[in-house]
């Protein structure tokens, strides 16, 4: 539950920022929220599913892959840069569209 609440706390004051700093009006921001849903939605669900399967076959020892330590650091290392990487293309793509 801690976890979830300091995942909010970042989050929350981010999306406030981004919305008033990095889009010039509030249509602008729905465009990014719906290209997000549209690019972004896929590539978490299949990056989650990925990482839950190497998470489980590190955890119940049917494939080695290293220490289990060093394989969820490097899993969620890639995983932070498949959505930093997905951030910024919805984001481009946002921009870059301009008005519908």
């Amino acid at each position: 539950m801690r976890s979830q609440l300091r995942l909010l706390a970042v989050v929350l004051p981010l999306v406030i920022i981004a919305r008033y700093t990095l889009f010039d009006d509030a249509a602008e921001f729905q465009r990014f929220y719906a290209a997000l849903r549209t690019y972004g939605a896929p590539v978490i669900i299949v990056t989650a599913a990925v990482l839950g399967t190497i998470m489980i076959a590190t955890v119940t020892r049917k494939v080695y892959l290293g220490p289990q330590e060093q394989v969820i650091k490097a899993c969620l290392w890639g995983s932070s840069a498949v959505l930093a990487a997905t951030l910024a293309y919805t984001f481009a793509v946002v921009k870059l569209a301009g008005a519908p």
